[in-house]
């Protein structure tokens, strides 16, 4: 097999390329490379527009390759010929990863037919996975290791992710902020982390280093994200000698040492309300001297700055010092509801605007992007999650003012608050089969990033993975996979009561008393009922058209069979014991099935007792109580 590249290729272009070097010897190809063809099977890599032998393939072909950045083609050319191009290298990476995918899934005897043809453009120029640090204790089992890094930022590659942000200080005083924990500051001697050496510093500072450089090696922005400028109320302080007096500029100074010691990071993300530690009528003034240490290190550097407390003075001020600043505002709460962005912001919130909301950043003009952030972990954190329809139509709706998004990994948030030493989040291994605890969700991850860059994106990309992983049961569990997934968004957008993802956790709610649940505000109530809004109308006799509590119980119902179903056809494949992965799976959608009955049930009786606390009629309160009874079966099965 001829692999022919007449230019020099980008650093991570030649990463992209061994990997598919790699699946094509493993299916027993000799590789021989040259800068022009000869005779017989090639395979023409470069980017279009720089590579000569690409654009005369192309021409050959009758092909053009997409003008917008990230573009690819990938284009068979007769039967033993094959063209992969990108218009810049962040799309020759794509193609490439592409490829050997399909290669190295390929069950045929000839790989050459497994490969889709494709000629793409990205949907949103955006697509982020935001990754936290959070419990000391547990990330010593990730963060320090290379081959970590290494598998993990291959995962985003090629799913066709272009920005990981690494983030510094959520809700923790451990890394808040992060600056004495990386680096020496001679400038500021009283001023020392508690509880680390230097050794430690030096270690966090160059595993920093070396994360940001893996991740430009394989075209990934990285950007370097620091939510809290000290450790504000959320426990003790892990640093000794930060006052009032020299925060603002100690912060800066640390900033400005970052950014000159990690040259690979090009991105920086800053949490604006007063959970930074920084009081929002002094926002501008703080801030300032970091936009500063940005506009000043010498390369661009984008700027992200959350819209939670933002004012409009501080997106001025940050425009005028670092032009490429974003706004990154909540999609949905704390949560992951329904695939379009939230329609109304529920009562108790409406006072802060833009703590859930955008519509006034959507003011013309305006000359600052917006991104939506995904927060997902509020949702979905442990179970497995994974419907191709709900992530497209997410997609196309962040057309709705922004350029792309940002989500939450799953199992953001493990071990926050506690400093607890090791823990798994299975610890039956007969469960999970993967090293790495991320792993089992890479259908999170794959849809996301590959549905973000196309959301017509071939089903083929999930369904190989699916086949590989699964065999016979692979179309089964496809299946519950669509259907399960469908069931926390649904519980998020009726059940609601509290938009922080530290309060509302709709994978453990059982409920609260039947009276609170009663005064539910659905987060979505412009087309769902909350139950006494629901009965107060029914009552006279006024209802429109929005989803009743009666209606989402029967679909949660709905879903639970379906989903059971699913599970049933994939037991019925062979013995779900034999594989670890098989059998996780069915256990995360078993407990969704549970949970989609029990609040079906749970939903039924708040609206009994509503019409009973309205009308006094006893049969209500029986009802109520049978089906609560029910419902207790459903949370002793799950």
């Amino acid at each position: 097999m001829q692999l022919v590249m007449d230019r020099e290729l980008p650093q991570s272009v030649y990463w992209a390329l061994d990997q598919l070097r790699q699946v094509l010897r493993l299916k027993g190809e000799t590789i021989q490379e040259s800068t022009a063809p000869e005779p017989g099977p090639a395979i023409f890599v470069g980017m279009a527009g720089q590579s000569p032998a690409v654009d005369r393939a192309l021409d050959a072909a009758g092909v053009l390759c997409p003008t917008p950045a990230e573009s690819l083609v990938i284009h068979p050319s007769g039967h033993d010929r094959l063209i992969i191009t990108g218009r810049d290298e962040r799309g020759l990476v794509y193609a490439l990863t592409e490829v050997a995918r399909a290669v190295e899934r390929s069950t045929r005897h000839d790989w050459f037919d497994s490969v889709i043809p494709a000629i793409e453009s990205p949907e949103l120029s955006w697509r982020s996975m935001q990754l936290f640090l959070c419990n000391r204790a547990l990330e010593e089992e990730w963060f320090y290791r290379e081959r970590f890094w290494e598998e993990y930022l291959t995962q985003l590659a090629r799913d066709r992710f272009n920005n990981l942000t690494l983030t510094f200080g959520h809700q923790t005083s451990y890394l808040s902020p992060p600056y004495p924990f990386l680096l020496e500051m001679p400038e500021f001697p009283q001023v020392r982390p508690i509880g680390f050496t230097q050794e430690a510093r030096r270690q966090n500072l160059e595993t920093l280093k070396k994360t940001s450089e893996m991740a430009r090696a394989r075209g990934l922005h990285f950007t370097f994200a620091v939510w809290s400028q000290h450790a504000y109320r959320y426990g003790t302080p892990m640093v000794e000698g930060l006052r009032e007096d020299n925060l603002s500029d100690f912060n800066a100074l640390g900033l400005r040492k970052v950014l000159e010691a990690c040259p690979a990071i090009d991105g920086v993300q800053f949490r604006m309300n007063v959970e930074s530690g920084v009081p929002e009528d002094r926002q501008t003034e703080f801030y300032e001297k970091q936009f500063r240490a940005i506009a000043e290190c010498g390369r661009p550097i984008r700027l992200d700055l959350r819209a939670k407390g933002l004012a409009n003075q501080t997106i001025q001020r940050a425009r005028e010092l670092v032009p490429s600043t974003v706004v990154s505002t909540k999609h949905w709460c704390e949560h992951l509801g329904m695939p379009y962005p939230m329609p109304a912001i529920q009562q108790f919130d409406r006072h802060h605007y833009r703590r859930y909301g955008m519509w006034d950043l959507l003011e013309k003009p305006r000359d600052c992007p917006l991104v939506y952030r995904l927060w997902s972990a509020g949702t979905q954190r442990v179970l497995l999650w994974g419907d191709p329809e709900w992530v497209k139509r997410f997609v196309v709706s962040c057309h709705f003012g922004s350029i792309g998004f940002e989500v939450m990994a799953p199992l953001t948030n493990k071990g926050a608050l506690a400093e607890t030493g090791r823990w798994p989040i299975i610890e039956d291994r007969t469960y999970q089969p993967y090293d790495e605890e991320y792993q089992r969700y890479w259908m999170f991850y794959l849809l996301f990033g590959r549905l973000g860059y196309n959301p017509e994106t071939p089903a083929e990309i999930w369904r190989r993975e699916l086949r590989d992983r699964f065999a016979e049961a692979a179309e089964a569990v496809e299946h519950a996979y669509h259907v399960g997934s469908q069931i926390l968004p649904l519980i998020t957008t009726v059940l609601q009561w509290s938009a922080s993802l530290w309060r509302f956790w709709p994978e453990m709610f059982a409920g609260r008393n039947l009276e609170e649940d009663i005064q539910i505000e659905p987060s979505d109530p412009t087309q769902f009922y909350g139950v006494a809004e629901y009965v107060e109308d029914a009552l006279k006799d006024r209802l429109c058209g929005k989803w009743t509590p009666g209606q989402v119980a029967h679909h949660l119902q709905q879903l639970a069979a379906q989903t059971r179903n699913a599970l049933a056809s994939v037991r019925s494949t062979g013995p779900v014991s034999e594989k670890a992965e098989l059998g996780g799976t069915e256990l995360d959608f078993t407990l969704v099935a549970h949970l989609a009955d029990y609040h079906a049930c749970r939903l039924l009786a708040a609206t009994h007792m509503a019409f009973y606390l309205r009308t006094g009629e006893t049969a209500r309160l029986q009802e109520a109580r049978r089906v609560l009874c029910r419902a207790k079966g459903y949370w002793s099965a799950l």
